[in-house]
Formats: C-alpha cells, structure tokens, sequence
C-alpha cells in the first residue's frame, strides 16, 4: 500500500507577506505571458516589448499602471499606422480587463527613441533596468545601436 501524502495548505505554513508575495508573483506571471501571447499575435509586430516601472519590479498595487514601453517599426503607411493604433488600443484595454489597472503604453518609435537617448532622459534607465522583454528586440541593443 502506498503512503498517503498529507496537503497542508500554503496559508498555514507561509506568513501573510509571504503569501501576498507568492500571489503577485504568480499574478504578474500570468500578465506576462498573457501580454506575450497578445503581442505575439499582432499584425504588426512591435521591434520591442517590454512591462518596466513597478509591475516589472513586482511593487505593483491595486492603484499601479501597468507600464509597457513599446517600440514601433517604422516607415509604416497610413493602414499600417492605423493598424497599428488598433493593436496598442485594444491590449490597453484587455490589461484594464485582467488586471482592473491602468495600462499605460509609452510608443516610440526608433528616432524617438534615439532623442531619448541622447537627451539622457533617466525613463532609458528604467525601461533598460526594469525590463521585463515581452518579445523583439532587448532594450538595450536598440539603445546602443540608437546612441
């Protein structure tokens, strides 16, 4: 006869802040992928993805933005363009839906991002810092080759 495995629940053997912990963890997780697969499946595929800022850093509350930083290809035609802001609309409002949040997308595209580069903006450090890649490029190749 095999030995009966007895489960005790996390709750009793995890302090409360262990245990909020372990929920967010699990919870931004799950974000994550589900932004991957979101993004993955957009028409026009972003050069990069990322989550930065406090959900990429796991101190994300209730009241906290979800912030993404998304880099658009360029050159794109008017269809394209409006094509584009479709996408970036719609994930906005799908991460309202899963998470009750904000979502809050910072678009740049490659020239954009090379004004923030060379201004020293310090929202570079952060998105290179935090970066959780949801898909393309990582941040900081695109940075250097920007620079």
């Amino acid at each position: 006869m095999r030995p009966r495995h007895r489960w005790v629940p996390v709750a009793a053997t995890a302090s409360p802040a262990g245990l909020r912990r372990t929920v967010a963890a699990r919870l931004r997780s799950e974000l994550t992928a589900r932004l991957r697969r979101e993004i993955q499946a957009w028409e026009i595929a972003p050069l990069h993805a990322s989550i930065f800022g406090s959900t990429a850093g796991g101190d994300a509350d209730q009241n906290s933005d979800v912030d993404l930083l998304l880099v658009q290809p360029g050159n794109l035609d008017d269809v394209d363009a409006e094509t584009w802001d479709v996408q970036v609309a719609s994930l906005r409002d799908a991460v309202r839906r899963w998470t009750g949040n904000r979502c809050q997308p910072f678009v740049v595209g490659t020239s954009r991002l090379g004004e923030h580069v060379r201004a020293r903006d310090p929202l570079v450090s952060s998105w290179i810092d935090d970066e959780v890649l949801l898909c393309g490029t990582p941040i900081r190749d695109l940075v250097e080759a920007v620079a």
